[in-house]
């Protein structure tokens, strides 16, 4: 009796529901019966940075035909030959390619407050620059005789720069409206190595147990980096900025460098995202920054221009009197023979090419600066305004 009274009681409220519903709107009133299904929960989203999606999109880039490989990925197999020892014609050739440079650094620099000044280049940088060339194979008296002097204010550094002379590389994916020009720092070993292969390599990046990317792949590598108008003839005030700028951080603190260009499309400049936004965009354009400043150049656009080393200018190293020729290496009798290309101590490389030695070490975020025009204040500092190289 009880039970029946409930489902007349049931069926009543069931017709005054189909009653309302058939006056004011048939989805007006539910059925209020439970379910007898599990209630699907729709709050919990799905984490984007470990979607699917994101990570398919890490493995293409790994897998990217166009991507230059970083050093960590190159086989065991993998070396750069180079240069250990030279004969006597080659000896000769070293000696006068550090001869010519020596007289075009002896030229007068014309400094922001119009005054001429003599600054005496220091002689182991200078050596180890045409070290860097005789191990490469690239010895060559036309590129030592275009070697020029920056000096930088009011930092008083030197840099000096010597064209690489290598084949240029093709413009970032056929989309050319700028030229750049990024200073990218690193220790005398790799500074061979990248001549010798023509290429400077992305910065390393790690995987998983499973090797899956644990962050975007690197399509670039790190530097300063400034708009030129020129690659052929780099004015002071790229040099000065991308000098001054390196010299604040860790790794600017390196004895030498490369200074790659590249005609890519417009500077890309990025807010957010840190490396990982910043080495996708390198998939997309030839270079962009971050919003620290730090710039990446990709590896596959970058064509290596210029040898590049900096070193601090004392006062003892600047005289208002021109600088005696200091005479030939190769020519003097009796001189005291310069030791083998072998005796500088092996640095721990970068990021640069593989050889059979010790891999090289991942790449720090070396920072890049500025988007200004390469022709301002271009008539201070360089060695080369009053004569010509």
């Amino acid at each position: 009796m009880f039970i029946g009274s409930i489902d007349l009681a049931l069926q009543l409220v069931l017709h005054r529901q189909r009653h309302l519903s058939h006056l004011y709107g048939l989805g007006f009133i539910q059925d209020c019966r439970p379910d007898q299904e599990d209630n699907f929960s729709i709050g919990d989203y799905e984490a984007g940075e470990s979607g699917d999606t994101a990570v398919e999109e890490l493995k293409a880039a790994a897998m990217d035909p166009n991507r230059v490989h970083c050093v960590a990925e190159l086989s065991t197999t993998h070396s750069v030959q180079l240069r250990e020892t030279l004969d006597a014609s080659t000896r000769k050739l070293f000696s006068n390619f550090i001869d010519e440079m020596f007289a075009q650094l002896a030229k007068p620099y014309v400094t922001e407050s119009n005054e001429t000044i003599y600054i005496k280049a220091d002689p182991a940088t200078v050596t180890n620059i045409a070290r860097c060339y005789a191990r490469a194979n690239l010895l060559d008296l036309g590129l030592a005789r275009q070697t020029r002097g920056y000096f930088i204010e009011p930092e008083n550094l030197l840099t000096i720069t010597v064209p690489a002379g290598l084949p240029l590389k093709a413009t970032f994916k056929g989309e050319f409206s700028g030229t750049f020009a990024s200073y990218h720092k690193t220790s005398w070993q790799p500074v061979a190595k990248i001549l010798a292969e023509n290429c400077i390599r992305p910065a390393n990046w790690a995987t998983n147990e499973l090797g899956i990317p644990m962050q975007y792949p690197c399509y670039g590598f790190f530097g300063y980096s400034c708009e030129i108008t020129d690659p052929d003839d780099l004015k002071h005030w790229p040099i000065k900025i991308c000098t001054s700028n390196l010299y604040k951080i860790g790794k600017g603190q390196n004895p030498s460098g490369i200074i790659a260009t590249c005609k890519t499309p417009k500077l890309i400049r990025v807010q957010s995202g840190g490396n990982d936004q910043l080495q996708r965009l390198r998939a997309l354009q030839g270079i962009g920054q971050g919003k620290d400043g730090a710039t990446a150049m990709n590896s596959r656009c970058a064509f290596v221009s210029y040898v590049a080393s900096t070193h601090p200018v004392f006062q003892t190293l600047i005289t208002k009197a021109p600088i005696l020729d200091r005479g030939s290496t190769s020519s003097v009798a009796g001189d005291t023979p310069e030791p083998p290309l072998t005796s500088t101590p092996t640095v721990p490389p970068t990021t640069e090419a593989a050889t059979t030695e010790p891999p090289l070490e991942p790449a720090a975020a070396a920072h890049h600066r500025t988007h200004v025009l390469d022709d301002q204040r271009s008539s201070f500092g360089t060695n080369d305004n009053q004569s010509s190289s």
